[in-house]
């Protein structure tokens, strides 16, 4: 409701009351004021009409009554409308303020958070730990059962892709893990720089060693480390829950920054790795 209407409603309001007022108090005088203007009539034929008089006092304030009665019920309607029209507009905002939530949460329903990369890659341990040390903390956020790390290395002028680092791993003290360029899953995946996200691994291909028996995980997951556009390493996790989208997305992006580490030189700062 506007001033200039609220203003106009109670100036109405107050100009009702006066009227009022002055109705009932001319009222209250007419018999007196018969007598003083009229020669014809005197105060006996006037007091005769007293029952005349009384039944439009009645009359009067009954109409008066009844128009206070009027405003009252107005000024309280719009009074709820004027509440009903603020709880609306809450509402309407709630409403709005969920939707742009919902939105927001949609916005960011592909984000998948990993951990902090920085921190691990700003330590002073050896390629090897630091490698541990990331896949401890993300087969953990994954649910993983075993992970691994390679690093692709020069030999003889061929490629070979050897085990770096490893998360419930078994392997026998002494051996290493190799694949050539092409060879295997791991090879294949870092001769065609694409990512392998298998579902149905076949039984006995990858065993979970545990102290209630061992078992095989049913999803592998096979991603190039790039430097750029140059593998330069392999990651390679099995679950038993399948791998999203999003999550193979948030690794790539995880492992992105430390593919640095990789690299011949381990004194990789901080700041280089946030370039």
């Amino acid at each position: 409701m506007s001033a200039f209407t609220n203003k106009a409603k109670w100036a109405t309001i107050a100009a009702f009351s006066v009227a009022a007022g002055v109705t009932t108090y001319l009222l209250f005088l007419l018999p007196t004021s018969m007598t003083q203007y009229s020669s014809v009539l005197d105060l006996t034929v006037v007091e005769q009409l007293n029952p005349l008089f009384y039944q439009i006092y009645i009359s009067v304030g009954i109409t008066i009554l009844l128009g206070f009665a009027t405003i009252v019920i107005m000024v309280n309607s719009q009074s709820q409308q004027v509440s009903q029209i603020a709880e609306f507009r809450v509402s309407d905002q709630r409403a709005s303020d969920s939707d742009l939530e919902g939105v927001v949460k949609d916005n960011h329903s592909d984000d998948f958070y990993l951990g902090e990369s920085e921190e691990i890659l700003s330590s002073e341990e050896d390629t090897e730990a630091v490698f541990n040390r990331a896949l401890s903390q993300i087969c953990g956020v994954l649910e993983a059962s075993q992970g691994a790390v390679y690093q692709v290395l020069e030999e003889e002028e061929n490629q070979i892709i050897e085990l770096l680092a490893s998360y419930a791993y078994h392997l026998p003290e002494g051996d290493k893990v190799t694949f050539r360029w092409g060879e295997g899953l791991v090879g294949q995946s870092a001769k065609e720089g694409k990512v392998l996200n298998i579902d149905t691994v076949p039984e006995g291909y990858i065993q979970i060693f545990s102290g209630l028996g061992k078992a095989t995980p049913k999803h592998l997951l096979v991603m190039p480390i790039k430097e750029e556009a140059t593998v330069i390493g392999m990651l390679e996790l099995s679950s038993f829950k399948p791998f999203e989208q999003n999550q193979i997305i948030a690794l790539e992006s995880y492992f992105g920054k430390l593919a640095l580490k990789l690299s011949n030189n381990d004194n990789v700062s901080l700041q280089a790795a946030k370039l």
